[in-house]
């Protein structure tokens, strides 16, 4: 009897460490996840526009520019302002920025988004190309989308000029 106590006692020990290992696990796994990238938030978004029989957002290196820009910008300015007054080439026939702050991870921005008939709006819109630009301040990431209509017949013309 006394050792069937002492093996029972042993097995939930044991079963005691195996919960907490794998608790431990899946804390880790939660903490990995929640960072935001901004490739996967790219990916997100052009995967939705794909399904929603919408044009792929193509990388701009100008785009991306003005992504990491505005990011960094609206630390201290929590505005469109600064997108407003951007004076951009004439190819760039259209654009658009949303901005998110306060999520943890790149669906929970996408989502916000999606959710707000003015942000889906930008999700939707017709444009080719976008960037995602993003700036880590205190204990908060700052998060733009950019997105733009760029006209390659203009950069054609400018190019034979």
């Amino acid at each position: 009897m006394l050792m069937q106590i002492k093996i029972k006692h042993t097995l939930a020990i044991i079963a005691v460490f195996v919960v907490a290992f794998y608790l431990g696990k899946l804390n880790q796994a939660k903490t990995e996840i929640q960072e935001i990238d901004n490739r996967d938030l790219m990916e997100i978004i052009n995967d939705y526009r794909i399904e929603q029989g919408l044009e792929f957002l193509e990388i701009d290196q100008y785009v991306c520019d003005i992504a990491s820009q505005r990011s960094a910008e609206i630390v201290n300015d929590w505005s469109h302002n600064g997108f407003y007054i951007l004076d951009h080439p004439s190819q760039y026939a259209s654009r658009g920025e949303n901005l998110a702050r306060d999520f943890q991870t790149d669906l929970e921005i996408f989502n916000g988004w999606l959710n707000s008939p003015t942000h889906k709006d930008i999700l939707d819109g017709d444009y080719n190309f976008g960037c995602i630009g993003k700036t880590e301040h205190g204990n908060i990431t700052y998060v733009v989308l950019e997105v733009a209509r760029v006209d390659q017949q203009k950069i054609v013309d400018t190019i034979n000029r």
